[in-house]
């Protein structure tokens, strides 16, 4: 499972803004479909294990107590899709795009960070295939999310970058483009399609080389398979519902500066951000997921901090893979080192999951501790 951010399916190098929308470019040297990108820093390796069990002294029977160090598995949203990637796009149309050496990805329920964990809550399902080297990597990518009619209305063709656009060529609703890119030297298109079938959004990305009338001609034949794959698909809703959090994005970004400066250990802090369109944008309003870089000018210091409201099944998840550590306040709190050696601090605390990362390398005792301050002042305690 790839830990990139389950974006659009083919997206490019993008700069964050402070809170301000931005289009999205075509193809990224990390797609942002969780599918198709190897891992990155945040990466979680998650291993299940079974919880310790107390130790039984024979006489007397007493139980001796043993550290508990995450809490037991908790109830988790469900995928309403039960899906067959050759279904929604054919393995000869891979081929014939790709080359027959592409590799092939589908999403599943496990979660390495909050990115896949805001995509298991939307209930956004996926495919990806790609083929090339980092480099100049060709793909395909799918995702499909339940239940979209609003975020449709609303987010669905923000991609500005496809020109031509045109509109309800597929489904119930759709728009669709292409646009052209030089990577390495060679001429390739970028192309996306957003189509409504009943209440399910169904994005496909396709990035490969080839001149812009056949690759629209290409991205039409998928687009209009797809749609026709998703109609016959059957939904069935999770029963899973989330936990009502006070951490929505709006509180996340509105929170006091001079308060925040404190808790991180930093002289003044200001909070950049991004606001999306598109599927991206789709689970992210849907969930209320926020990523927030709270930066000191002053400091030339910054942290990322993550939140998904209804998350706490996630920090428990993460914390089975990692160091189990004390936040006052918070649940499942845990810390791992990342390959840059920058430390991560993810956790549960007011019905939400939280992760937290420092732009660079710094003591984990010393960050655990900002991080334990920084949950003591958010609201709803």
């Amino acid at each position: 499972m790839s830990d990139q951010q389950l974006q659009d399916p083919v997206t490019a190098p993008e700069s964050r803004r402070r809170l301000s929308k931005r289009s999205i470019a075509l193809i990224a040297a990390g797609s942002a479909l969780v599918l198709v990108a190897a891992g990155t820093a945040a990466a979680f390796a998650l291993a299940p294990r079974d919880s310790p069990e107390a130790e039984v002294v024979e006489t007397p029977a007493i139980e001796t107590p043993v550290p508990v160090v995450t809490n037991e598995p908790v109830d988790r949203p469900t995928a309403p899709f039960s899906v067959d990637c050759d279904a929604l796009v054919p393995s000869g149309f891979v081929a014939g795009t790709l080359g027959t050496g592409a590799t092939h990805v589908a999403t599943d329920d496990t979660i390495s960070n909050l990115h896949d964990a805001y995509r298991v809550q939307t209930g956004a399902v996926g495919c990806s295939w790609s083929s090339g080297d980092a480099g100049a990597t060709s793909r395909i990518a799918v995702i499909l999310i339940p239940d979209a009619l609003s975020d449709f209305a609303r987010l669905a063709g923000g991609d500005e970058f496809m020109e031509p656009r045109a509109r309800d060529a597929f489904g119930d609703s759709s728009f669709h483009g292409c646009q052209g890119f030089v990577l390495q030297g060679v001429t390739s298109f970028g192309c996306v399609a957003d189509v409504l079938i009943g209440d399910t959004w169904a994005s496909i990305g396709i990035a490969a080389p080839g001149n812009g009338e056949e690759s629209v001609e290409r991205l039409e034949v998928a687009a209009s398979h797809l749609a026709t794959a998703v109609r016959a698909l059957t939904v069935t809703p999770s029963a899973w519902t989330p936990p009502v959090s006070p951490l929505t994005a709006e509180v996340m970004v509105d929170l006091d500066a001079a308060t925040v400066a404190a808790s991180l250990g930093m002289t003044d802090a200001f909070p950049g951000g991004t606001d999306v369109d598109s599927v991206t944008g789709a689970m992210m309003h849907r969930t209320g997921f926020s990523i927030i870089d709270w930066t000191s000018p002053s400091d030339f210091r910054s942290v990322t901090v993550e939140a998904l409201p209804g998350g706490a099944w996630a920090a428990a998840e993460f914390a089975r893979a990692s160091d189990a550590v004390d936040v006052a306040g918070a649940e499942d709190a845990s810390i791992r080192t990342l390959d840059d050696g920058r430390p991560q601090v993810c956790l549960a605390a007011r019905n939400a999951a939280l992760c937290f990362v420092p732009s660079a390398p710094t003591d984990r005792q010393a960050f655990v501790a900002q991080v334990a301050a920084f949950v003591a002042s958010l609201p709803g305690a």
